[in-house]
């Protein structure tokens, strides 16, 4: 369902695209021009173009509305290239998509918004994120534990990587005492 916007709005946009022919040119035209939009429940479902797109019009001035709880945000080409899609981001951290959808489900992390197709996005910041909850996951902490450590402080941070070092000693030399043993049965055979 596409949301509603009011009369002065639609004659606007009308007269931006009145010079091309097609449907298809007239789409092309609008969403390059207001390809970062914001969605404003607020306002019933009003569209506004961002600030730095807007015009006075007859006296009216157009301003982007934040975004609320409810709102989706989406990016322009420019905002686009600073940011990855979920298979991006999947291949270069060398992890599933179900991986990253686990971490979201699990409240470990979010999107930073959708493109213009509907594709998540991903930031530096949520990629960061992403490569220490992956960190943290393979020193052996498990999510719900993860999900603490990561609003705790640097030094509860700090304290729990140290003891987990600990315990990853103490089963690195088990293991080589138990490959030596396995060695010396090896040369008994």
């Amino acid at each position: 369902m596409r949301p509603q916007t009011n009369p002065l709005q639609q004659r606007i946009f009308q007269n931006q695209i009145k010079n091309h022919k097609t449907k298809k040119e007239k789409r092309l035209t609008w969403s390059r021009r207001f390809s970062f939009l914001f969605y404003s429940p607020v306002l019933t479902g009003v569209l506004l173009p961002h600030a730095k797109f807007a015009s006075p019009v007859a006296g009216c001035d157009f301003t982007a509305k934040s975004l609320t709880a409810h709102g989706v945000q989406f990016y322009g080409e420019e905002e686009m290239k600073m940011q990855q899609t979920l298979r991006q981001m999947c291949a270069e951290l060398k992890v599933s998509r179900r991986v990253i959808q686990g971490y979201e489900k699990a409240g470990l992390m979010a999107s930073s918004g959708k493109n213009k197709y509907g594709y998540l996005l991903y930031g530096k910041a949520e990629q960061e994120r992403a490569r220490l909850i992956r960190f943290y996951q393979q020193l052996g902490f498990p999510l719900k534990e993860i999900k603490k450590l990561l609003n705790a402080p640097d030094s509860v941070k700090k304290s729990a990587i140290q003891v987990r070092i600990e315990e990853l000693e103490v089963k690195h030399t088990s293991l080589l005492e138990l490959i030596q043993e396995a060695k010396e049965y090896i040369a008994t055979l």
